[in-house]
């Protein structure tokens, strides 16, 4: 599945039988493509679990991303 792929009414009916009841799990990216079938969990009563993402660096890693990607933009070219 891509990864901005937008979740189809069957997807989500075919994740709803397969949860068989229990509350469906998701991240906070996900759950603003499944937003657009709010009306379908609503009319369902089927309850929605929204988990936060946070990235934390260990050590020194943060430092080096960030030159990392400081470094890349500064040198990217179209």
């Amino acid at each position: 599945m891509e990864d901005h792929h937008a979740f189809t009414e069957e997807e989500v009916r075919k994740w709803v039988k397969i949860s068989n009841g229990y509350p469906v799990l998701t991240t906070e990216k996900d759950a603003t493509r499944l937003d657009l079938h709010r009306d379908f969990f609503i009319k369902n009563n089927i309850k929605v679990i929204v988990l936060p993402v946070e990235v934390r660096f260990f050590g020194s890693d943060e430092a080096i991303f960030k030159d990392t990607v400081q470094q890349f933009l500064t040198n990217f070219e179209v």
